[in-house]
């Protein structure tokens, strides 16, 4: 009896779902698609695409080889959540919500050749990998009034931030980590002493940071973040 209420409440949510299924986004015809360069492993191309999950996120990428290939991808990860999810029961001693947030999934969730994932806008055409534009007016101008200010105190909070933002453009854009090295031992002393004077290598440091969030915002290739045979 309840693999019948699983399954009629599988067949009620595919309705569902099917009902109100958005169409892919994707970008126009005149926007060539970037090829990908050869890598160093040969990897095990699947077309039915997969999954990832970090923390509560959860991001698809598979090709668009028809329209119910599209919808079958769309569907599955919200399929696979209630397959091993149980389903709340009017008799549950404790009320708690579903596991699946179907109106979410349909705003947050439709295939998109342009997809924020964990800060980065991903675009699968282009095979960029961009720092949005107002993550990267935000950091430029906290980084513009660590200049400005020149040598000054400096408390660890602030400065976590500011060392925690250029890391995160560094995990992308791989050249720019070297000149986090000052910064990072001003964070250490920060941390200890709770805040730090800032100097002239700091302030020079910051404004090659610039230009470093400018690229970052223009796109890194994902052709330059795969290991690769050198040509």
């Amino acid at each position: 009896m309840e693999n019948a209420d699983k399954a009629t409440r599988l067949w009620r949510m595919d309705q569902w779902f099917a009902s109100v299924l958005q169409v892919p986004i994707c970008l126009g015809n005149d926007i060539p698609f970037v090829p990908a360069l050869p890598l160093m492993v040969d990897p095990c191309v699947d077309e039915h695409g997969g999954s990832e999950v970090f923390v509560d996120d959860m991001f698809s990428a598979f090709l668009d080889l028809s329209q119910d290939h599209t919808n079958r991808r769309h569907f599955s990860p919200l399929l696979a959540i209630e397959t091993l999810s149980r389903p709340p029961h009017e008799q549950e001693p404790l009320s708690r919500d579903d596991m699946l947030a179907l109106e979410k999934a349909v705003s947050e969730g439709t295939p998109n050749e342009i997809l924020i994932v964990l800060g980065w806008e991903l675009n699968a055409r282009r095979l960029l990998v961009i720092l949005p534009l107002h993550k990267a007016q935000d950091w430029s101008t906290q980084v513009n009034q660590f200049i400005v200010h020149g040598s000054h105190l400096v408390s660890h909070k602030e400065l976590d931030t500011l060392v925690g933002r250029l890391q995160h453009i560094a995990s992308v854009f791989y050249p720019s980590s070297h000149f986090l090295g000052h910064l990072r031992s001003a964070l250490q002393k920060a941390e200890k002493h709770g805040s730090t004077q800032s100097n002239k290598n700091h302030k020079h440091d910051l404004k090659l940071w610039l230009p470093f969030i400018a690229c970052a915002h223009s796109g890194v290739s994902m052709n330059l973040l795969t290991f690769r045979v050198p040509t």
